[in-house]
Formats: structure tokens, sequence, C-alpha cells
């Protein structure tokens, strides 16, 4: 019997701590390991949709992005149906029933933050929404794991009984430059890790 269907959804109350980049690189790292995946962009502005669609366009003709995209809204969410080994889902911020919908219809929640004061402060507001019956877990991005702050973060969450994934994505001039592009199995880096952590996590 072929394993059930597994969806993720990234989701964060606040911007610019990258839920559309990790939506897209856990797709790419997902399928670079030989899973089927369908990107959901269910962001109004669109993010995950607009990456791919550039990303596309910059291909070669007749090597399309290899895994499937399309915007939804909270209907589709809701009724959702996977049909592909894994899910992912990018949520807009400050959307309350998007992100609830999402949330509802994943199998695991990735909450992206970055080591800084004002992100750990939303986290909790994310952590404190999505309720204790969601499962979750928090990924470090943006973080240099030798600096003090980065140890105070780990450390908070832990006190918090927040899950971490133990990769961290880090500061990375390569990663600022990925927007419409399909990324590279080199180029991912860490993401293959936190694909692996993902498929260990929910396996049945």
């Amino acid at each position: 019997m072929a394993p059930a269907p597994v969806t993720i959804a990234f989701i964060a109350s606040k911007g610019g701590v990258g839920k559309t980049m990790g939506t897209i690189c856990l797709a790419a790292a997902l399928t670079h390991t030989g899973h089927s995946v369908e990107v959901l962009d269910a962001d109004p502005q669109g993010s995950a949709s607009e990456w791919l669609e550039i990303a596309a366009e910059e291909r070669p003709t007749g090597s399309p992005i290899p895994f499937t995209y399309r915007a939804v809204n909270l209907s589709d969410l809701k009724r959702l149906r996977p049909s592909t080994d894994f899910v992912v889902i990018d949520t807009p911020p400050g959307t309350p029933d998007v992100q609830s919908a999402a949330a509802a219809a994943a199998d695991l929640v990735i909450i992206p933050t970055t080591p800084s004061a004002d992100d750990i402060a939303r986290t909790w507001a994310t952590v404190d929404a999505l309720g204790p019956t969601v499962r979750l877990v928090a990924l470090l991005n943006q973080a240099n794991p030798r600096t003090k702050l980065f140890t105070q973060v780990v450390d908070l969450l832990a006190a918090e009984n927040v899950p971490q994934l133990a990769t961290t994505i880090p500061t990375r001039e390569s990663f600022k430059h990925t927007h419409g592009t399909y990324p590279t199995r080199t180029a991912l880096g860490p993401w293959l890790q936190v694909a692996d952590e993902i498929q260990e996590m929910t396996r049945p």
C-alpha cells in the first residue's frame, strides 16, 4: 500500500521570515529525493506562483518545473484532497482564517522565524493562534548558529516546549538570489536536510 499523502503548511503571523522561500525550497528538495509534490499558493499576493512562473520561463524548452503548483483560496483549503506524495502550502501573514484552514489541512505546520526578538515574539503569537492540537515545528531561518542570540533563541524555544527542526537555514548570500529560480540540488544545501527531517517526522 502506498503511503498516505503528507501536507505541510508554512505559517507565520509576520512577513519576511521565509515562508515562500521555504515552500519552494522544501518542495524542490522533496522532488529531488524522488517524491511527487504539489505547491499550493494560499497568499492573495501570489508570491509562490509568481516565483514559479518566472522560474518556468527561465527553464529550457521542454523542461517544466518538476512539481505542480496552483493558487488556492479558503474554500479550496477546506476541501483539500491531496493526490501527490507531499503538498506544501504557502500562507499569507495576518490572515487568520486562511492560516487556520491551512493548519487544519496540514499534517505538520512549519513556523519559520529568524533569531530576532521581534520575530520570536510573533512566533509565540503564531503558536498560540494555532492552538495545542496542531502539530508544529519551528525552523530557524537566516540564522548564524555561532552567535549568542541564536543560542538564546534555541534555549527559549525549548523552554516553551516548541519543537524545533535540527537543521538551521543559515544567512547565505546565495539564498538571496534564489527568487524566480528553480533551486538545483546543489543550491538547496540545508533544505535537503530539512526534507529528510520532514520525511522522518511524518513517516507512519
